[in-house]
């Protein structure tokens, strides 16, 4: 975990729970997506309405595979997956820097990441 990808993924988060806030009955969610810098197929997703969507190469279980990191995100409940494709969770925790920091080892544990960087955009869904 680093403090700059933290600094990176946390502001979008942070927009994306601010917009749900301010619109509550809106019908469409605020989705902060991010690519991870020069690492093919590496991405995630956390939206408005608390669910964390990654990028997911692996063929265990996302439970077994990130059981020790999911479990330091409040809420987290694994609500989907397929093998080498993706994994989601739904959360409750409304505090962008906890979501950010597991999402940042959950990115750093399925890529083998070291020092990294994303690129990050919001987009309506």
């Amino acid at each position: 975990m680093s403090a700059h990808q933290i600094a990176e993924i946390a502001p979008f988060i942070r927009e994306a729970f601010e917009y749900a806030r301010r619109h509550p009955a809106a019908k469409k969610d605020l989705c902060a997506t991010y690519d991870v810098v020069g690492v093919e197929g590496a991405w995630a997703q956390v939206t408005s309405s608390k669910e964390m969507n990654v990028a997911y190469p692996r063929e265990n279980s996302p439970e077994r595979e990130l059981g020790h990191v999911i479990k330091h995100l409040s809420g987290a409940k694994l609500i989907s997956w397929e093998e080498r494709k993706y994994a989601t969770w739904s959360f409750t925790s409304a505090n962008a820097t906890e979501v950010a920091k597991v999402l940042d080892q959950v990115l750093a544990y399925l890529f083998n990441l070291g020092d990294y960087s994303v690129d990050a955009q919001l987009e309506q869904l």
